[in-house]
């Protein structure tokens, strides 16, 4: 995956901009960069811009995305926004002001495989999956007439990691968030392997739930 960033800072302020310090990320761009490519692992490619509102702290107290690309992919930056630590504000003068800092943020994917020489497996195999799905969801009975079946892709990373979740049916809104908090409870996964190295891959399962 390569990270391609640019950074466009805007200034709230009515006074002259004659003097003034940018806002930085502490450690510079390069820092900024590497914060990005740790907390942000987008399934697909990426152009968009991320508008940071950083006070004169250098707290982010409000991110915005301005093309949005999906929404799985859209929590995840602002997620990624929000949590990012606190920068160096931007200063006019000798006072630290508020600031507004445009992100824009290109990703090109590393190939994510749909077919690999060894698969990524859940810890324990296929019956602890099941297992740990009917604990998780709360919603499954086997022998109820209403069952419904979701069926879901998600991508496991090199780190055992899973994220960027599709669901390829009509799922309720109340199903798809159970699933989605299921998932995230997940163990670290066994990672999939091709020609010796660990590498991303997609993987697609049923899960079954009751109608309420």
């Amino acid at each position: 995956m390569t990270l391609r960033i640019s950074i466009l800072l805007f200034f709230i302020s009515s006074s002259s901009f004659s003097q003034f310090t940018l806002a930085q990320f502490e450690g510079g761009e390069d820092s900024l960069k590497a914060y990005i490519e740790r907390n942000l692992k987008p399934y697909k490619e990426l152009n968009t811009i991320l508008q940071l509102r950083i006070d004169s702290t250098g707290k982010v107290t409000e991110a915005d995305i301005l093309n949005s690309t999906d929404y799985e992919v859209d929590e995840a930056i602002l997620k990624m926004a929000n949590e990012m630590p606190n920068s160096i504000p931007a200063i006019q003068g000798r006072q630290q002001i508020s600031s507004i800092r445009m992100v824009p943020i290109q990703f090109e994917m590393s190939m994510v495989y749909t077919a690999v020489e060894q698969n990524p497996s859940f810890p324990g195999g296929r019956e602890a999956m099941d297992d740990f799905f009917n604990l998780n969801m709360g919603v499954y009975e086997p022998k109820s007439k209403n069952t419904k079946t979701a069926m879901i892709r998600f991508t496991v990373l090199e780190d055992g990691k899973t994220c960027c979740t599709i669901f390829f049916n009509e799922t309720p809104k109340l199903i798809e968030e159970q699933i989605l908090k299921a998932l995230n409870k997940m163990p670290l996964w066994n990672p999939g392997k091709q020609n010796n190295r660990l590498v991303k891959v997609f993987f697609t399962m049923p899960v079954k739930y009751v109608v309420p």
